[in-house]
């Protein structure tokens, strides 16, 4: 039986960047930070399947494969093997919050490094991509998506111009049928990242404009003049409980004038502020987090607008909800 489709959007753009393959032509782009649903689906041209599918079901997730095609267990992971030597994998593996900090730049370095011809790589939304290499007359493509336990890498291989097509087709179909119930997943208005030092990892909100600054992550949202700015550093500090409500006001009032505090909480691992202060004219509400554990502070702040702000505001607290140290043993 032959399977025709028609896909939307997604899977649009799952085309276009497969046919970038056939080009065999890496082109270098700035990562974005997700793909922009048109206001209207877009249709593909139908696409014939040699094959049947069947789809596998496991624990927690689901895909169509060829029903023809081999089953069995390669290396742990489980696999599909085709007559020709093509193969579909599927890996499912703990999280790690490195796959945030992946990039064009990273991909292609990665693969030369490992003397394989880099072709394409795509940001399919804040916690998948998609890319594709080619080595000794072979094309590989990888699909990889994650939460915040665990992730998943879909990879299809086949031998370079046979049933190129087809095979790209059958990439398609995969993807469109993959579903896996995420038990930590992010949500679609953050994205996760990770910094080294201090190994931790925080949300930033989709489409705020990003930067470093003085050392710190900052991110801004130039439609409401709100910023946000996460800092971390060493200290020999062990305990936050210490600090008074005065001591605060004394310190944060150097940088932010007319400052009188709505809330404050601090305990021996984390404190909570929210204050009130004017900047040229208009009054502004800083939000301060800070954490301390294993001997780094860390600082999440958000300066808003108190007159447009309050989306941000609760933007900000889901982002703090989103931040933790992550642990060695991990």
């Amino acid at each position: 039986m032959k399977i025709k489709s028609s896909k939307s959007w997604v899977f649009a753009a799952l085309l276009l960047t497969i046919l970038l393959c056939a080009a065999a032509s890496y082109v270098n782009r700035p990562l974005p930070a997700y793909i922009d649903q048109p206001s209207e689906q877009e249709e593909i041209s139908e696409v014939e399947l040699p094959w049947e599918l069947s789809i596998y079901e496991g624990e927690n997730y689901s895909f169509q494969y060829p029903s023809e095609w081999t089953k069995t267990v390669k290396n742990g992971n489980l696999s599909f093997f085709n007559s020709d030597g093509s193969y579909l994998m599927f890996q499912q593996s703990d999280y790690q919050p490195q796959i945030n900090l992946v990039t064009a730049d990273s991909i292609q370095n990665e693969i030369a490094a490992a003397d394989m011809q880099p072709l394409s790589y795509e940001r399919l939304s804040n916690c998948s991509f998609l890319f594709s290499y080619q080595n000794n007359g072979v094309t590989t493509w990888e699909y990889v998506c994650w939460d915040r336990k665990l992730e998943c890498r879909i990879t299809l291989s086949y031998p370079t111009g046979a049933s190129e097509g087809a095979y790209q087709a059958l990439m398609i179909e995969v993807l469109s049928s993959f579903q896996w119930e995420r038990q930590a997943p992010v949500p679609e208005n953050l994205y996760l990242s990770y910094n080294t030092f201090g190994n931790f990892e925080f949300a930033v909100p989709i489409g705020w404009t990003t930067s470093i600054s003085n050392g710190s992550f900052c991110a801004a949202n130039t439609e409401t003049g709100s910023s946000y700015c996460v800092t971390v550093s060493k200290t020999e500090m062990t305990t936050l409980q210490e600090i008074s409500q005065i001591q605060y006001i004394q310190n944060i009032s150097k940088t932010r004038s007319n400052l009188y505090i709505k809330s404050f909480g601090a305990s021996s691992s984390q404190i909570t502020a929210e204050s009130i202060y004017s900047l040229q004219g208009e009054q502004m509400l800083f939000y301060h987090f800070i954490s301390l554990e294993d001997g780094y502070l860390y600082e999440l702040m958000l300066d808003t607008p108190l007159s447009k702000g309050e989306e941000d505001y609760q933007l900000f607290k889901e982002c703090v909800k989103y931040f933790r140290v992550v642990k060695s043993n991990k």
